[in-house]
């Protein structure tokens, strides 16, 4: 029993052994990062039927001497040749620039780029493709490419990343139009109109205005309801014989009345996360507004049930009613 099992730790230390024996197989040339500058004017989203820039970085294996690259383009997308640049990065951080001079041509959808020479072993390159333009429905555009060796032969690219292009609505091009108009023109050409009142961003924000003007009312309409009751509740605390019960309606009808209500919502909003408290938007904004309410509202309930004369009181007892 003992002799088998010397014999199999023996065959699988060999087996072992030869694995580690074997030259393990070269790293193909990888991504480092793909990237299209945004073309709004302003944040950083990148839209279709816009001219963008592609910038594509790659590292080859410290055994690849690289000759040529080609990038493949989603059906649809336009792209230049002519001002298409190469760059080989070295040093450290890679901020050692080399600008090459490669040729480049259009195959359909496929940009090809030639070195001319080959390049030097292991090198880190950038091309950066103008003149891109994606089509107008957006999405996740893929892409694909190929590297040339020096000795003349063809590598796949594996797992180019997607980029996230964002579709041109009838709205988009409306505000393209809106730039473009004359008058618009005219009016922005004076830096104090222009900064006073921008006919496009005006326009531009309306949708934004009237999405938050819908969130508003959704959350008055949850939040106004919910204050009633429990400003009735805290109106009674106030009249109620009980001193505690005085004492903390007092305290919360005054803190609440006596702070502006941006202050609350700053609170709610930015210190309960930085205290660890998540809670989600719509509700926290629900809770902040109720509570706001409710110390209005408690106020106008107890004046209301306080100003019912005496006399009036004295004959609902008579007539058996509760005080």
């Amino acid at each position: 029993m003992l002799q088998k099992l010397a014999c199999a730790l023996a065959v699988a230390l060999a087996l072992v052994c030869a694995g580690a024996c074997v030259p393990t197989t070269a790293q193909a040339l990888e991504t480092a990062k793909i990237t299209a500058r945004p073309n709004t004017g302003s944040g950083s989203d990148v839209v279709g039927g816009t001219e963008t820039r592609i910038t594509w970085e790659v590292q080859a294996d410290a055994d690849e001497e690289l000759s040529g690259l080609s990038l493949t383009f989603v059906d649809g997308t336009t792209f230049g040749t002519d001002d298409t640049r190469l760059t080989m990065l070295s040093g450290e951080d890679l901020m050692d620039r080399t600008p090459m001079k490669p040729t480049c041509k259009a195959d359909g959808q496929t940009l090809k780029i030639d070195f001319g020479e080959t390049a030097p072993a292991g090198g880190y390159f950038r091309v950066e493709v103008y003149g891109v333009t994606f089509p107008v429905e957006g999405g996740d555009e893929a892409f694909s490419g190929t590297y040339t060796l020096a000795d003349g032969s063809t590598k796949k690219i594996s797992k180019i990343p997607s980029v996230e292009i964002k579709g041109v609505t009838a709205f988009d091009n409306f505000l393209a139009d809106l730039k473009e108009q004359p008058w618009v023109e005219a009016w922005n050409s004076n830096m104090f109109l222009c900064l006073f009142l921008n006919p496009v961003i005006l326009v531009q924000s309306l949708p934004i205005v009237f999405k938050g003007f819908l969130m508003s009312l959704s959350i008055v309409l949850v939040a106004f309801p919910l204050a009633i009751p429990f400003g009735f509740a805290l109106s009674l605390m106030r009249i109620s014989k009980s001193r505690i019960l005085r004492c903390l309606a007092g305290i919360y009808v005054n803190i609440i009345r006596g702070t502006p209500a941006f202050l609350q919502i700053y609170i709610a909003f930015f210190g309960l996360p930085l205290a660890g408290v998540k809670v989600d938007d719509y509700v926290l904004g629900v809770i902040v507004m109720a509570m706001n309410s409710s110390a209005y509202l408690c106020e106008i309930f107890r004046a209301g049930i306080q100003s019912i004369p005496k006399g009036q009181n004295e004959a609902a007892r008579s007539l058996g009613m509760n005080a």
